[in-house]
């Protein structure tokens, strides 16, 4: 009897050591993000080459889907994985376009990251092009571009000189020139210590090393009508990745309205639903699941949340990744890094799904990173 004891007492000790060995190398963020996305990848090679695998008609938003290929296409499909129409967007350099907004004359406005903005019209001609290190996200308002880009600036701390990259927030013409810059790092100072915004950033970086891009923002939105006293016409609203934080400023006063960051991990497209709440994409980088939430600001309570079941981690995706309110109420997912859409409603039912088939030239497949979801009769013209 006490022969057994001691071997049963020998394979706990064994087990607890490795369970603390696994939770030692898991909190590597570079380990447990290997991790999930080898997770994430059999996940999508799973089900390659699907293209729609649910659609509930009744119960769907049906519309035209809206979605950039990496290679410089954005592709209008219908509600069954039919292409009924591209604009192929030609930029010089390697990087290919990935952002784009859909204007009234079916042109487009689209961005190639870190290099340009182009106008396009609905032939995928070239209208202006505008060298400007512009990235993740723009918006149409009042006739004006908004529009991310990153300019590098010294920080101090102490008896230290840093070279970071802020991100700006500069609005355009629709011709392309210049008219205002706002400094979203110079906002974000005056409530917010140089520590935590290092501390949260290096995270994101190799062996938790210095990261001089340290915002990281990736969505923007113009607020185009007064909500409450927090989301106000006017105010911008933004998604910062890497210090896992959403923020409203006030860019005529050069404030900061609002910040929230309780339990948010690599998060994208925030955007303000029509009952003054706001939706956002918790990518769930160390954790390694994503969810989708909704914010009230002024409580800062969360008031419904979207994770897959019953397994969480099934949807995953470490980067990107996007979602967007539809007229019925639905959610439009991107699950950007297994190339999948998906749309639910507010009980978590999926009514639509689609698997993107197409690969590049390397095999890998197209990183969708957003998609919209557009009435049909409205890109009606777009198609004649």
């Amino acid at each position: 009897m006490n022969n057994k004891f001691k071997i049963i007492a020998f394979y706990c000790i064994v087990l607890i050591g490795l369970i603390l060995i696994s939770t030692f190398f898991l909190n590597s963020v570079y380990v447990r993000k290997q991790v999930w996305n080898k997770f994430s990848d059999t996940i999508m090679d799973l089900n390659k080459n699907k293209g729609v695998t649910i659609y509930d008609s009744e119960k769907a938003y049906n519309g035209i889907n809206l979605f950039y290929r990496q290679d410089n296409a954005l592709v209008a499909m219908d509600m069954n994985g039919k292409y009924v129409y591209e604009w192929n967007i030609t930029f010089k350099g390697k990087e290919p376009a990935k952002h784009f907004v859909l204007m009234e004359n079916c042109s487009v406005l689209a961005m190639q990251r870190n290099t340009a903005l182009g106008l396009f019209n609905k032939n995928s001609e070239n209208l202006w092009t505008k060298k400007i290190d512009a990235h993740h996200s723009m918006q149409i308002y009042n006739n004006t571009i908004y529009v991310l880009v990153s300019k590098y600036k010294y920080l101090i701390k102490g008896n230290k000189i840093m070279n970071v990259s802020d991100d700006e927030i500069q609005v355009l013409s629709i011709n392309g020139t210049i008219m205002s810059k706002t400094s979203l790092l110079s906002i974000l100072l005056k409530n917010i210590s140089t520590e935590y915004i290092l501390n949260a950033s290096s995270t994101y970086s190799d062996a938790n090393k210095f990261s001089s891009d340290m915002l990281h923002s990736n969505s923007l939105e113009v607020i185009n009508k007064t909500y409450n006293s927090y989301l106000k016409q006017g105010y911008i609203l933004i998604s910062s990745r890497h210090i896992n934080a959403i923020s409203i400023i006030d860019p005529e006063k050069q404030e900061l309205i609002w910040f929230y960051n309780k339990g948010l991990e690599g998060q994208h497209s925030a955007k303000v639903l029509e009952n003054g709440n706001i939706i956002i994409f918790n990518n769930g980088f160390y954790r390694g699941y994503s969810s989708v939430m909704e914010i009230n600001p002024i409580n800062n309570n969360v008031v419904w949340e979207y994770t897959a079941k019953p397994i969480k981690q099934t949807f995953f995706s470490a980067s990107q990744g996007a979602v967007r309110m539809l007229p019925n109420g639905n959610f439009l997912i991107t699950e950007s890094r297994k190339d999948h859409i998906f749309e639910i409603t507010r009980k978590g039912e999926k009514v639509w799904e689609y698997w993107s088939p197409d690969k590049l030239d390397k095999g890998r497949a197209t990183a969708i990173f957003s998609t919209e979801r557009i009435d049909s009769e409205t890109l009606r013209p777009c198609f004649e």
